[in-house]
């Protein structure tokens, strides 16, 4: 998971009082050092990937290895239940070489509304 604040905190809680769709907004400034992949992130809430918003893609492509960092932006959306919440942000890597990858995320906000 991505950490969200200085402290390394990499979840966000919170609690409806009545079953509703919330929307989950992820931004953040991205670079990566290895050419030819792309850093990608996944929205979770409660454990399951949420692939609604943005197209319906499961993912968005963030930056691209090699270039200069980029602010992005992932937006999704969720009908849930009444009761608490658990939502973080899983960054993976998309398209080989798979190791020797770093990325850096910087100025990481996640919002989320109903």
């Amino acid at each position: 998971p991505i950490a969200l604040n200085d402290a390394g905190a990499t979840s966000l809680s919170f609690s409806l009082a009545t079953a509703q769709t919330v929307v989950v907004t992820f931004s953040s400034e991205c670079s990566g050092n290895t050419s030819g992949t792309w850093v990608v992130a996944v929205v979770v809430i409660d454990g399951s990937i949420i692939a609604t918003g943005d197209g319906g893609f499961r993912y968005t492509r963030l930056c691209a290895g090699g270039e200069p960092q980029k602010a992005i932006s992932r937006t999704v959306f969720s009908s849930l239940a009444a009761g608490n919440h658990t939502v973080s942000v899983v960054a993976a890597i998309e398209g080989p070489p798979f190791n020797f990858y770093n990325a850096t995320f910087e100025k990481n906000v996640l919002v989320v509304t109903n």
